[in-house]
């Protein structure tokens, strides 16, 4: 496992590869010209955003501060998500 400022100091791909080997997908926004997939790896959150335009990823950004779920509250119920992470 490893912390949130560890995760911020791996490059993008290796970012990348740790969300998709680790993490557990929770919710999708779109925008007019981006998507960004929310994930749940170790103890804290990562967004990967994606440009729709173009086809490109543009970043892979974590938090662990729950204020920033706040875009995401009406696709998943927060205490389902708190009690995955007990059992």
């Amino acid at each position: 496992m490893i912390s949130l400022a560890e995760f911020r100091e791996l490059s993008l791909s290796h970012r990348a590869d740790l969300v998709q080997e680790e993490g557990r997908f929770i919710a999708k926004r779109i925008g007019q010209t981006f998507q960004v997939d929310l994930y749940r790896v170790y103890n804290f959150y990562v967004e990967i955003w994606n440009n729709t335009i173009h086809g490109i990823l543009m970043n892979i950004d974590g938090f662990e501060d729950e204020q920033f779920l706040k875009p995401y509250l009406d696709d998943f119920n927060l205490e389902d998500l708190m009690k995955d992470d007990l059992d």
